[in-house]
């Protein structure tokens, strides 16, 4: 039987959860799909509380849960892969937040699928989903037909599906526990040039003290998402310029500068981006900024601690290509 999965993660509180669960239950009953849970519990007491809640007994046909105080994104990323692999969901919706947002984009990236972000509404087109969003600042809504039917993923905005419950039969809960496989990971080797062409080099640690930001020098979208791919496969956050928000290839969430989020991170690595004033403002606290850019004229450069010049999206892929043979 087909499978939706919506993934809480964070955002596991019952008011909010509850009042959406009917509006899933009927759209995954209209195209004949089991509806499951996957969340993350700080403890047992809080995961019993949901279990045992009367909206998710009559609505929930399958909860994946793991009971972890301390998992951060990059963790919660691969427990997610490993589910979506094993289980073979057709369709993962997000609740929108900013940590959820960051492993939706993980889990995209890994599975090389498409993600549609800031969806208001949704509808079967076959076995396939269309997502509804809002466009053009405001005034009017788009409808977005994936292409990848075997495995669709989204992220919503939970007051958009809030539902009465109108469901009195209590189902049966398949309950899976899962396992936070603990192993290390090594860190990945970054080989830089430094100005005046000394050579370096430098580890990225696998933390959140490492963000990655995109520009319009990665060339085009699918180039943009094998930057995901990477930032997935180091366990680093993911960022954009405005050029690439107004283009579509990022969220305005993940917007860096002026526009978006300032940020505070130990290394701040610009794949393809130039380096205007309303960009850098939004790093300008980031202890150590690396730029790839094929371009020695660059605004960046004369910001950057180290550069490579060279064509971003094909650093990207030595990088990749790099992980891969290290076997991470």
């Amino acid at each position: 039987m087909n499978k939706m999965y919506i993934y809480f993660g964070d955002v596991l509180s019952l008011n909010s959860v509850q009042n959406i669960l009917p509006y899933f239950r009927r759209l995954a009953d209209n195209a004949n799909f089991l509806l499951g849970i996957i969340g993350i519990w700080r403890n047992s007491e809080s995961y019993n509380e949901f279990r045992e809640n009367e909206i998710v007994l009559k609505c929930i046909d399958e909860i994946l849960y793991m009971i972890d105080e301390k998992s951060n994104f990059k963790e919660k990323s691969d427990v997610l892969i490993r589910i979506i692999a094993k289980e073979i969901p057709k369709v993962v919706l997000f609740l929108s937040s900013r940590e959820n947002r960051l492993v939706a984009g993980t889990i995209a990236a890994h599975f090389e699928r498409g993600l549609t972000s800031d969806c208001i509404g949704l509808e079967w087109y076959g076995e396939c989903l269309r997502f509804k969003r809002i466009v053009e600042n405001g005034s009017a809504i788009a409808t977005i037909e994936s292409k990848d039917i075997e495995l669709q993923f989204g992220i919503i905005f939970p007051n958009s599906f809030i539902e009465e419950n109108c469901y009195e039969k209590i189902r049966t809960i398949e309950e899976k526990e899962i396992k936070n496989n603990e192993k290390k990971v090594n860190n990945v080797i970054l080989e830089y040039v430094r100005k005046k062409e000394i050579n370096y080099l430098t580890d990225i640690a696998q933390n959140d003290n490492v963000v990655i930001g995109g520009g319009l020098g990665m060339g085009s979208y699918n180039n943009f998402c094998k930057l995901r791919k990477l930032a997935a496969l180091l366990g680093v956050g993911i960022y954009g310029t405005k050029a690439a928000y107004d283009i579509g290839w990022i969220s305005e969430n993940e917007i860096i500068g002026i526009s978006g989020t300032q940020i505070k991170p130990e290394i701040y690595v610009a794949f393809g981006i130039s380096g205007s004033i309303q960009h850098m403002l939004g790093v300008e606290e980031a202890k150590m900024i690396i730029a790839i850019n094929n371009n020695q004229n660059s605004l960046i450069m004369k910001s950057a601690d180290y550069y490579i010049l060279s064509d971003a999206s094909e650093v990207t892929e030595n990088l990749i290509n790099l992980i891969m043979m290290k076997g991470q």
